[in-house]
Parts: C-alpha cells; sequence; structure tokens
C-alpha cells in the first residue's frame, strides 16, 4: 500500500448573488432581458416616487402629532396614487421595459417566419395525430400569417428599437395623463356679480407637461449613457477573449479562445455590465425623478 497523502481541493467561494437574484431565482442572467429590467425600473421609480412622499407620515409618526385618522387616510390616498396603474412607478416600468418585451416579441415572430419558410412543416403535418399533438398557436392560421408576414418585412434592429419604444413610451404618456385626468377637481366658489375664473388657469402647480418631459428625459439619456459605457468597454473586453501567444514568425502557439480564461473573461463582463446598469439607472432615476424635477421647478 503506497501512502500517498490526498492532495487538498481548493474550494473558491461562490460569488454573492444580487438582491434579485436572491429573490428570484429564476431570473435569467441577461442584465437585458425585459423581466430583469422591468423589476429594476420598478423598484427604483418607485423608492423615488413613494420615499419622498412616506416622509412626512414617518416624521409626523415619530413626533407624536395627533390626528392618527387624518394621516391613515392621507396614507392610504398615497399609497393608491404611487402603487396604482396610473402612478409614476408603474408608468416608467411600461416605458423603460415594454420596448424591450416587444423587441423581443418581435424577434420571436422573426425565427417562428422563417422557420416556417424553411421547413413548410414546421407547424404542424396534415395528419391528425400531428395536428392533436400540436399547440394552439401551431395550428392557428393568424399566427402562422403573422409569423410569415413579421418575417418577410426585413426589418432592421434600429427600426425595430425605435418603434417598440414608441409604443411603450406612448402607452406610459397615456397613463400618467390619466393620472392626472383622475386626480380630483378644485372646489370652487360663486361670487355673486363677479366672472366666473378658470380655476385651471389660476391653480399653482407644476407643468402639465412635466410628466411627459420627464419620461423622455429619463429614456434619452439611460439608453446614452449605457450606449457610450458600453461601447467603450467592448473593446476591452474582445481583446481579452482573443489575447493568443504568438512565436517568433507570428505563428499561433497557444490559443486562449474557447479556453478557461476566455469564459472567465466573459463571466466577469456579464457581472460588470450587471453592475454597471444598476448603476446607470439608479443613477438616472435619481437625477430624473418627478421629486426632483418639483423642487427644481419650485425655483
Amino acid at each position: 500500500m503506497s501512502n500517498e497523502t490526498p492532495t487538498p481541493r481548493l474550494s473558491t467561494r461562490p460569488p454573492k448573488p444580487s438582491w434579485y437574484e436572491a429573490l428570484f431565482p429564476g431570473l435569467p442572467d441577461d442584465p437585458n432581458h425585459p423581466a430583469q429590467i422591468a423589476l429594476r425600473s420598478y423598484a427604483l421609480s418607485l423608492t423615488l416616487s413613494l420615499g419622498p412622499s412616506l416622509l412626512p407620515f414617518v416624521l409626523a409618526l415619530i413626533s407624536g402629532r395627533k390626528g392618527r385618522k387624518h394621516h391613515a387616510k392621507s396614507l392610504k390616498h398615497v399609497l393608491q396614487r404611487e402603487l396604482g396603474p396610473n402612478g409614476f412607478a408603474f408608468a416608467i416600468t411600461v416605458a423603460v421595459s415594454g420596448g424591450s418585451l416587444l423587441q423581443r416579441v418581435w424577434e420571436m415572430l422573426e425565427d417562428v417566419g422563417a422557420d416556417a419558410e424553411d421547413a413548410p412543416r414546421a407547424f404542424g403535418s396534415p395528419d391528425r395525430e400531428t395536428r392533436r399533438g400540436a399547440s394552439f398557436l401551431d395550428r392557428n392560421e393568424i399566427y402562422r400569417s403573422l409569423c410569415k408576414w413579421v418575417s418577410a418585412q426585413n426589418v432592421s434592429s434600429s427600426t425595430k428599437a425605435f418603434t417598440t419604444n414608441l409604443i411603450s413610451s406612448t402607452v406610459a404618456i397615456l397613463l400618467l395623463q390619466g393620472r392626472r385626468r383622475s386626480a380630483p377637481p378644485l372646489k370652487t366658489v360663486n361670487i355673486p356679480l363677479t366672472m366666473p375664473i378658470d380655476t385651471n388657469t389660476t391653480k399653482s402647480g407644476p407643468s402639465p407637461t412635466l410628466d411627459l418631459t420627464l419620461l423622455l428625459l429619463i429614456r434619452a439619456v439611460d439608453a446614452t449613457i449605457q450606449s457610450a459605457v458600453f461601447k467603450s468597454s467592448e473593446t476591452y473586453w474582445s481583446k481579452a477573449e482573443t489575447i493568443d501567444i504568438l512565436g517568433a514568425d507570428g505563428e499561433v502557439l497557444v490559443s486562449h479562445a474557447g479556453t478557461a480564461e476566455s469564459q472567465k473573461a466573459k463571466e466577469a463582463e456579464t457581472a460588470w455590465r450587471q453592475k454597471m446598469t444598476t448603476r446607470i439607472d439608479a443613477f438616472i432615476f435619481w437625477a430624473c425623478s418627478a421629486r426632483c424635477a418639483y423642487w427644481l421647478a419650485a425655483f
């Protein structure tokens, strides 16, 4: 028997998951997935819109002021306003993640339509047994025609991004305008022998186009900064993945393409993109939040 000592195994500590990975372990790792974009957008915008609104209630609770019934009624109104479908957080989430979701659906329809053109039997065979096993969408003539039509258009990626973001931003604007229309009207008092005064022209408050300006500003600044940051990093990460050891005559002696070093570089790139996307979203939502704009408009 040989007295060989077992070699100790090197244990590497797994990376600490982010907060959304801990809450939702089934989320994909892609930071540009619509689910991750929606989760980040809603969390950030809700924090920025609901946090300042809850500050007076927290101060009243700490100071021990009277009027708990009045505070409870006001708190209920604030929660209904911010958590409802017409709230600022939900509208921003629709604008930011809706475009990505529509673009994914568009690309899926193109892929299905291309597969249907390459293989006519991809949607099911005429025989009964195959049609019974096919899904409802595979047997739907409207769905098949839509996929083939979308695939035949051959739309560029920039046009798809513009169209989908335009649709999602329009829906978000309608939600914000619905919130403004649902606001309770101001009480008016009729004074005898005087002309009626339009309260809409005399009331003090933010501009009626402030929500639209904030929405467009958030989308534009967020897209611009992320595009600039990721574009500048593509050169570095591409070099890290394609480093080869060359000989004296220029021949490749050792190639790192597909090796463990290349895999680690890709994992590091994914982690870096997730971190930068979260930080950029947080900064943009903080700078363009409604409360910050309201404070600036007051001056």
